[in-house]
């Protein structure tokens, strides 16, 4: 494998290491509790390992490694509405990762809001989705999301912004529907 600049100084599989961590925490802020999150993780390490030879150093290695989540994300996205399509299937709940918790009452709630945003996330366009979870979630600038989705900084700016307005409704309608069961 080889090393972006600057890695030389650590141990390979500290390395190995360091590059799943950070490939598994983008994949579960773009992908939310999926099924498929393993795969998904597996995929984007591999083609991080063919890409890593092309990395000059022009961003930050987060950036890069983001910009690999996402086209496998989206990649994944594609495909699974492809296959939706052609075959009826039912989303089994997914839990996110386990939390140490004393409070099952507490717990729960966390959970029920996670799915609940996820859910809510999984409703939006792919690219608006992306952005909405890069900058509100991960917190990256507008500049380093337009280039890990290959967009100008206005268009990602008015993904932002739409994104936002439709999750709000989302959530909104959610709410309501809750309140008069």
């Amino acid at each position: 494998m080889h090393a972006p600049p600057g890695a030389e100084a650590l141990p390979a599989l500290q390395y190995d290491r360091e590059l799943l961590g950070i490939i598994a925490r983008n994949m579960r802020r773009l992908g939310g509790p999926h099924a498929d999150f393993d795969d998904l993780v597996q995929k984007a390490l591999l083609e991080t390992h063919r890409s890593l030879p092309t990395f000059r150093g022009e961003c930050h290695l987060q950036t890069f490694l983001y910009s690999i989540c996402y086209r496998v994300w989206i990649h994944h996205l594609r495909w699974r509405s492809r296959f939706l399509r052609r075959f009826v299937l039912s989303d089994e709940g997914v839990l996110p990762e386990q939390i140490d918790s004393r409070n099952p009452a507490e717990l729960l709630a966390y959970r029920q809001r996670y799915s609940e945003l996820y859910g809510a996330l999984d409703m939006l366009p792919a690219p608006m989705r992306a952005v909405v979870v890069l900058h509100d979630l991960d917190e990256l600038e507008l500049e380093e999301i337009a280039e890990i989705v290959e967009a100008n900084v206005h268009t990602v700016r008015s993904r932002l912004r739409h994104g936002r307005q439709k999750l709000r409704t989302i959530l909104e309608k959610k709410a309501l529907r809750e309140g008069h069961k």
